[in-house]
């Protein structure tokens, strides 16, 4: 067989692979997915590699490939005992005939990059045509450490990605992600995450917080406040949970900072933390300066309060400014 073979089944899409070298079998597969993307965009396959053998390492790539195309690998057939255990060790369901595709992925995981299991939008660089074509910023932290948290932080961008090209919506998107990352979730697994949405042409900022780290607004002129936290709990515990948005003006020159935990809790020798009002703090005395160079500026301030100390946690900041009239 040189042919891909697609068929559907319950719950999503079976792809038939021809017995190939994994590398081949892969660009045969993104090559399909990219040339009917309308068919799969936003839609879960399971994938019949035969018996090529696909090791960790290849396997995360094509994970990491198929969630830049929106497309979620929920299951693995396989006769290969090396890609068998390839999969497993991403938690992917595996079978090793086509007759045994699960009905319903016990927990279908979707992948991409990762920074430290933190994310913002700006170092996802396939992200970034998603992302800004939207005009959007996002910010999150998944609990935990390891693949298993680093798979369930590419599932969430998946879906992010997937609910917002279907809808633009927030609170619509928000809503549904939650649910789903709810669904088949075994290991209690949350992520908190703050979602902005900017309307330049309105001038004005709508964002939602699922229990993510209040952002702080402002700008060198007026000073620097907390934005008004819009009612929301981290994604991932409760199905049943309700989020509201909220929205800001905006004005030439406004700064929106968004940051993880790793930041307002780096703690120095005596075991005090970075903290939140220390952050405001700063802000509150800066001189008018470049975007770039405040970032620098709060790394710097975190690292000397560390004095040496060993950090605890990732460190993720987002500085987004507003130029213009």
């Amino acid at each position: 067989m040189d042919e891909i073979v697609v068929r559907g089944i319950k719950g999503g899409v079976l792809i038939n692979l021809p017995e190939k070298p994994w590398y081949q079998q892969r660009d045969m597969l993104i090559s399909r997915i990219q040339t009917q993307e309308r068919f799969f965009k936003g839609g879960r396959i399971a994938v019949n590699v035969g018996g090529s053998d696909w090791s960790q390492d290849q396997l995360f790539k094509l994970l990491r490939d198929l969630s830049d195309e929106g497309v979620c690998l929920w299951a693995v057939l396989t006769t290969s005992e090396t890609t068998l255990e390839s999969a497993r060790s991403f938690e992917l369901q595996t079978s090793i005939s086509a007759q045994n595709v699960p009905e319903k992925p016990e927990n279908p995981l979707q992948p991409s990059d990762n920074l430290g299991f933190e994310w913002h939008s700006k170092p996802l660089e396939k992200d970034e045509k998603v992302v800004f074509r939207a005009n959007g910023v996002l910010i999150g932290d998944v609990a935990g450490k390891g693949v298993p948290a680093a798979l369930f932080m590419v599932r969430c961008i998946t879906l992010l990605r997937t609910q917002m090209l279907q809808s633009r919506d927030l609170l619509h998107t928000i809503h549904a992600m939650n649910v789903m990352l709810c669904d088949d979730n075994p290991k209690c697994m949350f992520v908190t995450m703050m979602v902005c949405l900017v309307d330049v042409r309105r001038a004005r900022l709508a964002y939602v917080n699922g229990g993510h780290k209040p952002a702080l607004f402002g700008n060198f002129r007026d000073g620097f406040e907390f934005l008004a936290q819009p009612k929301g709990i981290l994604l991932g515990i409760d199905p049943d949970a309700a989020y509201e948005s909220a929205t800001r003006k905006l004005n030439a020159g406004d700064l929106l900072v968004m940051y993880t935990d790793g930041i307002t809790e780096a703690m120095n020798p005596v075991n005090e933390e970075f903290s939140d009002r220390r952050l405001l703090d700063f802000l509150k005395r800066q001189p008018e300066q470049p975007v770039g160079e405040l970032v620098h500026g709060i790394q710097h301030a975190v690292r000397e309060f560390a004095a040496g100390a060993e950090q605890s946690d990732d460190l993720t900041l987002l500085v987004l400014g507003l130029s213009g009239h």
